[in-house]
């Protein structure tokens, strides 16, 4: 709240604290901390306690490129030097979640809610019975997050997600319809919608967890069997997921035939090497023909040598056929890879431990060549077409366009996270 009501982060916030001493009320403090006039600082202080309170948009025009800035939420056209605040005041914590199917609205993180930013009608809406606080898409197998299920309605985890307290309750909500109602989905951890939104993947919250397939909405659900991290095809006919921890299996929408394509032994290449006892599928090809994967060993005991997993990024045909392991990443955790929309190019970020800036590995799809290994940056998004891709540094923005060309910076201004619209 400090941040919000402050108008220069680090300048104001010494000068709030010293008015506290000899304030008389909330609006006086403010008066007081800031030097503002005692009706804006009522405003301020009016919409920084509402639960739900009202923002006059200050863009009106969705734009190619939505950031999550240190000063609040950003639109952003490539080729344009300014950025475009999307919000009045300033929203340190406001991070951008993913933009509707269609373009024309964003879903935001408001701590502590969810927000969706309306661009045909100009407003945000509140989403209800929500909480904000949501994990970089880097982190979605372990933190699941909002999703679109079309260009107006959402799925999301409602109430306090922290367990034990009601840590598995997924809710619908529809921005143009905000009374419709959807029976809540309980006692499921991951939920995964089809990207044909026909059908929804889910694993259960139970101690031995169970991939089940269901109706989008709910409904009946069929079992596949245990597993977890369930992750579908572009084409929507097939779910890879991790049968075991060290066993990556694919099931039939159509038929449920299950297969196990993947397991630790085949990635084991000599008797120098420690067993892999993890595997997590992170990426589809665009083509459905590839999954891209991590693969992790335990740490072999030293008394000189600290001990941690070592870690590979590999990839397989989605029959099981050529697993291939194409980087030992020595520093970090790769926890997500995403294909470039063309297909030429996979890129899997790197995160290390206590630091928000790990490194990005970009790779040639057809032949797992690594091209590039960037440090201190992240990646945040692949153009819609084509194979432009985003990435975020503490001092800006950049745009990575071919394996043979620099870095394109975009902005100077300390963005953490950043969404390509699908429409523009």
């Amino acid at each position: 709240m400090l941040n919000r009501l402050g108008l220069n982060p680090g300048e104001d916030d010494p000068r709030l604290f010293k008015a506290l001493s000899t304030v008389r009320d909330p609006a006086d403090w403010l008066v007081q901390g800031l030097g503002i006039s005692r009706e804006e600082a009522r405003l301020r202080w009016q919409a920084a306690t509402d639960p739900e309170p009202r923002y006059e948009l200050r863009a009106q025009i969705p734009q190619a490129v939505a950031l999550a800035c240190h000063d609040g939420p950003m639109l952003l056209t490539p080729g344009d030097a300014e950025l475009t605040p999307l919000l009045p005041g300033y929203f340190f914590d406001a991070t951008v979640i993913a933009w509707s199917p269609d373009g024309q609205r964003l879903m935001l993180s408001i701590t502590p809610r969810l927000a969706i930013v309306d661009f045909t009608a100009d407003e945000l809406i509140w989403v209800p019975d929500s909480h904000g606080f949501t994990f970089p898409g880097s982190f979605e197998f372990f933190a699941p997050g909002p999703k679109w299920l079309s260009s107006t309605t959402i799925a999301y985890l409602g109430g306090n997600f922290i367990p034990p307290a009601n840590p598995s309750v997924w809710r619908f909500f529809d921005v143009t319809d905000p009374q419709r109602h959807w029976p809540e989905l309980s006692g499921i951890g991951n939920y995964r919608p089809s990207p044909d939104r026909t059908l929804a993947a889910t694993s259960t919250t139970t101690d031995t967890e169970q991939i089940e397939l269901m109706p989008l909405f709910g409904g009946s659900a069929i079992p596949l069997g245990r597993g977890q991290f369930p992750l579908w095809s572009p084409d929507s006919r097939t779910l890879v997921y991790a049968s075991a921890p060290d066993v990556l299996t694919t099931a039939d929408r159509n038929t449920l035939a299950v297969n196990e394509i993947l397991s630790a032994s085949a990635l084991t290449p000599s008797e120098s090497d420690a067993p892999i006892n993890f595997l997590l599928p992170i990426a589809w090809s665009p083509d459905a023909k590839q999954i891209a994967f991590i693969a992790a060993a335990a740490p072999r005991e030293s008394a000189d040598q600290p001990a941690r997993p070592k870690i590979w990024v590999g990839r397989v045909n989605a029959d099981g056929a050529r697993p291939r392991r194409l980087q030992t990443v020595d520093n970090g955790y790769p926890l997500v890879a995403r294909f470039s929309t063309d297909g030429q190019y996979f890129a899997v970020n790197v995160y290390q431990e206590f630091s928000a800036y790990g490194g990005v590995l970009i790779f040639k799809a057809d032949t797992g060549a690594l091209l590039q290994s960037v440090t201190g940056l992240t990646f945040a998004d692949w153009s819609p077409t084509g194979h432009q891709l985003l990435l975020n540094a503490p001092e800006g923005v950049h745009l990575w366009r071919e394996p043979d060309r620099p870095l394109e910076k975009l902005t100077d201004a300390q963005c953490f996270d950043a969404r390509w619209n699908p429409a523009k």
